[in-house]
């Protein structure tokens, strides 16, 4: 998508919504998208929601059939995820973001109909039905990833308090690296600008508070850290490879035990003569029960573990391998610098930002 040309509806409900306040001045959602926008991250966002409407129109398109029961039970596990009880609950949540009942259905009904079509390509539908506003507020709010543009606008607020502004010189070169990155001439950033509704002053604070955000996070973010980090994270991060067979009840665990342990049969012959499926897993131990991670971690690779108790049912499990955590492993490294940076950012977060929605979290 051409980033520039990039537009955020000028009428919705959530456009005013406080996101925020740092030292008694607010941040609102549109805000919060405006700095998206500036940063470049906006514009695959409403890619990604288009492709989801347009799923939704190529599917119903297409004489697909509608599972309301898959859709509801995707807004409830939604609604379990954020404690929302209650129907009141639920509509002051979504009220305090601007939305409504039919917004949040509507994001739900996307998703299926978008799986549904078997996650269509981008074509030339719109993204949105007339007059009507797009979708894209609605699907950024409730998929999650507004939460994560909010804090990173915190972060750059909080990344430029009590520093000067930039000189002329630096202003210069924060437009035009603006401008570069945006494909944008002289007179197409003043258009950019007029339709987003946005000043030189408000956009030049935006990229200072982004620059200065970045340079953070190269002071922090640092090899040294990312090693002695990655020490005290270690047993969090060590990743486990696992077979899993789960039953219905205890006795017939322990007698698929028995069978994988004394009779040596393999897991796959256990799973097909007790009759319950076979499954990989893998995943950070962190995730894990703790019975499972206490298990796991004293196991050696091949060994079939005692029954493990879950919520409802009981786990035959041998584990396959045990991968140790390394910073050459990207998602691992993604892991350590995101606690780094929370141990940097928690603290000046807690003393700077007052959320506005739902006990002081972010939206």
């Amino acid at each position: 998508m051409n980033q520039s040309g990039t537009t955020i509806p000028s009428a919705g409900a959530w456009r005013d919504r406080i996101a925020f306040e740092i030292r008694d001045q607010s941040r609102t959602f549109l805000d919060v998208a405006l700095a998206a926008a500036v940063r470049g991250d906006l514009a695959p966002l409403i890619e990604r929601s288009a492709r989801l409407y347009q799923g939704s129109v190529h599917a119903r398109e297409s004489g697909l059939d509608l599972d309301m029961a898959s859709v509801e039970t995707a807004i409830e596990e939604f609604r379990y995820a954020r404690d929302l009880v209650t129907v009141e609950e639920t509509e002051r949540w979504l009220g305090d973001r601007g939305l409504d009942v039919d917004d949040l259905t509507g994001h739900f009904l996307r998703r299926f109909w978008f799986n549904a079509a078997g996650h269509p390509a981008m074509s030339d539908v719109s993204g949105g039905d007339g007059d009507e506003p797009p979708p894209w507020p609605a699907d950024l709010i409730l998929s999650g990833e507004f939460t994560r543009l909010a804090r990173l606008l915190a972060g750059e607020e909080i990344a430029i308090l009590d520093r000067p502004g930039p000189t002329g010189p630096e202003s210069d070169a924060l437009l035009e690296g603006f401008q570069e990155r945006m494909g944008l001439g002289e007179a197409d950033c003043e258009d950019w600008l007029a339709r987003h509704q946005m000043d030189r002053a408000r956009l030049l604070a935006l990229l200072h508070g982004q620059a200065q955000h970045a340079a953070d996070q190269l002071a922090v973010l640092t090899d040294p850290a990312r090693v002695q980090m990655l020490g005290q994270m270690r047993s969090d991060l060590c990743r486990a490879e696992l077979e899993v067979i789960e039953f219905d009840n205890p006795f017939a665990a322990q007698e698929a035990f028995l069978c994988a342990t004394s009779d040596r049969l393999s897991m796959e012959t256990v799973a097909v003569e007790s009759g319950f499926s076979i499954r990989s897993q893998s995943g950070f131990l962190r995730d894990l029960p703790e019975p499972w991670r206490i298990a796991i971690l004293s196991a050696s690779p091949g060994r079939v573990l005692q029954p493990l108790a879950g919520p409802e049912t009981i786990s035959l499990v041998r584990l396959v391998r045990r991968i140790h955590p390394g910073l050459e492993d990207p998602v691992v490294r993604a892991e350590v610098d995101h606690a780094l940076w929370q141990r940097h950012f928690g603290e000046a977060e807690l003393r700077e930002i007052r959320w506005r929605t739902g006990g002081n979290n972010p939206p």
